[in-house]
C-alpha cells in the first residue's frame, strides 16, 4: 500500500519499505529536500533499520501538529516489523495474483471520467505523459506484471507465449499521445518503453525520455554518436552488460552499444535522468498509462507534480499500483480505450494513425553529435 500520512509518503510493498521526506523549508525562496530510504527487512535486523532510518529522515518542523512527529514514524515502522506474519505458499500465490488482476470498469462511468481529464488538461501548464509496457500490448507485445506478462509467467515456470517484433507496429495510444503533443495539449514524455514505438509514430526525440532505452537505438562510446536501426540492434550483443552490439562508428570508429538499462544499472544517456528530473518537477498534470509504477526510479516521477500548487496526477491503468490513492482521476480501462474517448471529447479524431518513421531516423542517424561534457 501507499499512503501520505502528514506529509510523509509512505509506501509499503513485500519485504520492502520506502520513506519519502518532502520537507519545506522557508527562507528566500522554497526548497525541498527528498530523501529517499529502500530497506529490505529480510537483509537486516530491525534495529539497523531503525537506526537507518534516524539517520536518513529528515525533518523540519514549522509546526508540529501539521507533521506526524518521527518518534511517532519509528515506532508505527517497529510495530510493523513486530507484527510481520508468515504466510503460506498458497496464501503467497492468492496474494500474488490479486495484485495481478486485471479489472475494466464500465463505459458510462469512463465518459464521466474523460471529461473531468478534460478539463485537467485545459486548466494545466506543463502536461507530461508517464506510459509503460500496458501501452504497447495492443500491439502484441506483452507486459511485465499483467496476467500473461514476462515476468508473472516467469515466477510460474512458464514463459510468455512468442510474438514477432519485426511486424508489430505502434498502437492507436501511441499515435494519439504524438498528436496531443503535435497541438500542445501535451508537452512531454517519459517511457519505459524499449520498442520505439513513441518515436516510430512521429514524436520528436526532444520531446521524450525513453528511461530504460531504445531497443533501435546504439551509440558510439567514444563520441557518443547515436545511431537508430530497422531492426533490434540487441540481437548482435553478445554480453547484456556490456552492450556491445559489434559495429563500429561512422565518425570515430568507437565501438557501438546497445542503449537498453537491465536492473542494476544507471541511465546510459547522462542528459537523461537531468531532463527527465526537469520535466516531472515542471509538470502540473501527471498522465500515467498502462503502467503498474513499481519499478523505481521511474516510479517516482509522476508524483514530483504534487509538488506544485495545482498539481494532479492521472491514472490509467487495468491493474491496481501503489499510487492508487494519490491520484485525482482513476481510469481502469485499455489506453487504447482510455485515448479514444479523450481524443474524441476534444474533437480531435482526423489525424495520422499510419506512419512509421523508424525508417527516417534510421536514414537520419549520426548527424548529430552528442557529447557527455
Amino acid at each position: 500500500y501507499q499512503r501520505r500520512v502528514h506529509g510523509h509518503l509512505v509506501a509499503k510493498s513485500i519485504n520492502d519499505y520506502y520513506v519519502v521526506s518532502n520537507t519545506n523549508v522557508n527562507g528566500d525562496g522554497v526548497t525541498y529536500f527528498d530523501e529517499r530510504l529502500h530497506i529490505h527487512f529480510s537483509d537486516f535486523p530491525a534495529t539497523s533499520i531503525l537506526e537507518s532510518l534516524n539517520k536518513h529522515i529528515i525533518k523540519v518542523l514549522p509546526d508540529e501538529n501539521d507533521y506526524m512527529k518521527l518518534s511517532e514514524l519509528m515506532t508505527s515502522i517497529e510495530q510493523a516489523i513486530a507484527s510481520s506474519v508468515t504466510l503460506t505458499y498458497e496464501q503467497r500465490e492468492i496474494a500474488y495474483n490479486k495484485e495481478r488482476e486485471e479489472w475494466e470498469e464500465p463505459s458510462e462511468f469512463l465518459i464521466d471520467k474523460i471529461k473531468l481529464v478534460v478539463e485537467a488538461m485545459k486548466q494545466a501548464k506543463h502536461v507530461v505523459v508517464f506510459s509503460g509496457a500496458g501501452i504497447s500490448t495492443s500491439a502484441g507485445i506483452p507486459d511485465f506484471r499483467g496476467p500473461q506478462g514476462v515476468w508473472t509467467m516467469r515466477d510460474k515456470g512458464k514463459r510468455v507465449a512468442a510474438y514477432d517484433k519485426d511486424d508489430s507496429k505502434p498502437t492507436y495510444a501511441h499515435y494519439a499521445i504524438t498528436e496531443l503533443v503535435r497541438r500542445g495539449l501535451v508537452n512531454f514524455v517519459m517511457s519505459t518503453n524499449m520498442d520505439c514505438f513513441h518515436l516510430r509514430s512521429g514524436l520528436p526525440k526532444h520531446l521524450i525520455v525513453e528511461m530504460h532505452g531504445n531497443s533501435h537505438k546504439e551509440t558510439c562510446e567514444k563520441c557518443h554518436m547515436s545511431y537508430f536501426r530497422e531492426f533490434d540492434v540487441g540481437r548482435t550483443v553478445r554480453n547484456s552488460r556490456d552492450h556491445y552490439t559489434g559495429r563500429r562508428c561512422k565518425f570515430c570508429s568507437g565501438k557501438l552499444q546497445d542503449t537498453i538499462i537491465h536492473f542494476c544499472e544507471t541511465y546510459r544517456d547522462p542528459h537523461d535522468p537531468v531532463i527527465a528530473e526537469f520535466n516531472a518537477r515542471k509538470c502540473d498534470l501527471a498522465i500515467i498509462l498502462g503502467t503498474s509504477l513499481t519499478v523505481q526510479p521511474f516510479a517516482s516521477y509522476p508524483s514530483k507534480c504534487l509538488r506544485n500548487p495545482n498539481g494532479k496526477m492521472i491514472l490509467c491503468n487495468l491493474q491496481p499500483t501503489p499510487y492508487d490513492d494519490m491520484v485525482e482521476i482513476r481510469l481502469h480501462t485499455y489506453t487504447d480505450t482510455f485515448l479514444n474517448l479523450l481524443m474524441k471529447e476534444l474533437g480531435i479524431v482526423d489525424f495520422d494513425q499510419k506512419s512509421d518513421c523508424l525508417k527516417k531516423l534510421s536514414e537520419d542517424s549520426g548527424i548529430s553529435l552528442i557529447t557527455s561534457e
